[in-house]
């Protein structure tokens, strides 16, 4: 991901992924330390090949997903390296390791290191004048992508850049290679419509950018927009907001830092059901509060259809959604939506319009103070 703060020119990213029913499933015995292990293998899916992971199915690909947000990041790289696996995610947690030592440092060594940094992280990392970003879509893609942000889903192959996420048909490995190395992306985008059968699709817009702290703060905050389906309860919907703060260290340099979050305002949604072409729009009051978020990202669920309220899990893959998890999502009534739907759009109210209310805290003496952004407005 774009160490989310620096995308603010960001274009429309869309994720299409088909999830294939699973007919059968074989179990192997295993001692009661390996089964405890297993329930919370967000892996067990998936085998290592040429470095990336492979996973049999879009199902498999969606349930690893689903499953990244429970585990935390100790848990997440015990299992990667236990697996023999080295994610990207996991390639950017050791960036900002090597630079927490340079911090250490006197200015001089300090900049010295940071050049040599940004030679051997070149390929995962992008650097501007005085900040870095991740080059992928998201942290969650991250944990699942190899060092060049590949990952394999049956015949296809999934490509995680900073932009966008691509899709490759039935392709191998190494013409994959050769169609990257030459900068050929495929030949169609798959863009916010609804979602095909036992499939999702996901819509992001650009990062809204808001400062504090005399320019060595800011919050970077934009809105997706993800429509799903499966064959046991049909079509469903839910908006999030994904977050992420930064502050500038000693020497200059964003650095991701805890912050406190709610969000409030008025939001419009478009719903299209049926062969209907025209939305029809219902306006829902956003009130949730997810509350501390550690350095890095964070999405929360601001509106969503009642079902998904409901009983996440039970129209979403086994182990539920972590994002379900804050209250005061605004439910949206759409129930038609079983039969031939989607959320067409998400956009700010003309009474009431969405807001954010962010507050970075204060790290130790030295490091960064409490930087509070007040009330902001949310552009879709």
């Amino acid at each position: 991901m774009k160490t989310l703060i620096e995308k603010t020119n960001v274009k429309v990213m869309t994720i299409f992924v088909m999830i294939v029913l699973i007919a059968a499933a074989c179990k192997k015995d295993v001692s009661p330390e390996k089964e405890v292990f297993n329930r919370t293998e967000v892996y067990n899916k998936a085998t290592v090949e040429n470095g990336y992971l492979h996973f049999a199915s879009y199902t498999d690909f969606f349930d690893a997903v689903i499953s990244m947000y429970n585990v935390n990041e100790e848990t997440r790289m015990q299992k990667e390296k236990k697996l023999g696996f080295l994610s990207l995610k996991t390639v950017y947690v050791g960036f900002n390791k090597e630079l927490d030592k340079l911090e250490t440092l006197g200015k001089d060594e300090y900049f010295r290191g940071f050049e040599l940094l940004k030679e051997k992280y070149a390929k995962q990392i992008g650097f501007s004048r005085d900040s870095y970003y991740l080059k992928c879509s998201g942290m969650v893609e991250a944990s699942l992508a190899n060092s060049e942000g590949i990952v394999s889903v049956g015949n296809d192959f999934l490509y995680f850049n900073e932009k966008s996420i691509q899709t490759f048909k039935n392709i191998s490995y190494t013409e994959l290679k050769t169609k990257l190395s030459n900068g050929q992306m495929p030949s169609t985008e798959l863009v916010g419509v609804r979602s095909n059968p036992n499939s999702f699709s996901v819509v992001s817009s650009a990062f809204n950018i808001f400062t504090g702290n005399s320019g060595r703060a800011q919050l970077g905050v934009r809105a997706k927009l993800y429509n799903m389906h499966n064959s046991a309860n049909g079509y469903a919907a839910y908006a999030t907001y994904e977050c992420n703060a930064q502050h500038k260290n000693i020497f200059g340099t964003w650095r991701n830092v805890r912050y406190l979050l709610s969000a409030g305002g008025n939001l419009n949604i478009g719903v299209i059901y049926g062969g209907n072409n025209s939305p029809m729009y219902t306006n829902v009051q956003i009130s949730t509060a997810p509350g501390s978020v550690d350095e890095g990202s964070k999405e929360f669920v601001i509106a969503a259809s009642k079902t998904l309220v409901a009983n996440p899990s039970s129209a979403l893959p086994q182990n539920g959604y972590i994002q379900f998890t804050n209250s005061g999502i605004a439910q949206v009534d759409d129930s038609f939506l079983k039969n031939d739907g989607y959320w067409e759009s998400i956009s700010s109210a003309a009474f009431g319009v969405p807001t954010i209310s962010a507050q970075i805290i204060g790290g130790s003496l030295f490091s960064y103070p409490s930087v509070d952004f007040g009330t902001v407005f949310m552009n879709f």
